[in-house]
């Protein structure tokens, strides 16, 4: 396994855990507000809809960040390599940088920071 594809495993990873812990946050927030019972929470349909939130919402930042993407491309923040080394240049002046990165990291691309 080489080591874009480590960074792009890395990178999903690391959204799915933290939307896992928004939604866990919202659970421990149904239980002790709400007083849901603890047994609802245990349920397989609770479990497959909590799957099916962390899915979407990976497919949700995934979008954000590649609207993200091509909107600093159209502005000229960042340039990609015409060479076909799939090499992009983010300029340090990009208002998104963060979700360009992410994008990047999704998709298996190598950068370079612009002054």
């Amino acid at each position: 396994m080489n080591a874009t594809a480590i960074v792009e495993f890395r990178a999903h990873l690391l959204v799915a855990s933290l939307i896992a812990t928004l939604l866990q946050g919202l659970v421990i927030g149904g239980m002790l507000v709400l007083e849901m019972p603890e047994a609802w929470f245990t349920s397989s349909v609770f479990r497959a809809a909590s799957i099916c939130v962390v899915v979407a919402g990976v497919a949700v930042v995934r979008y954000v960040a590649a609207v993200a993407f091509w909107g600093a491309h159209r502005r000229g923040h960042l340039s990609l390599d015409a060479a076909g080394h799939n090499l992009i240049a983010i300029s340090d002046m990009c208002p998104y940088a963060q979700l360009v990165l992410l994008h990047v990291r999704l998709n298996r691309r190598r950068y370079g920071v612009v002054v």
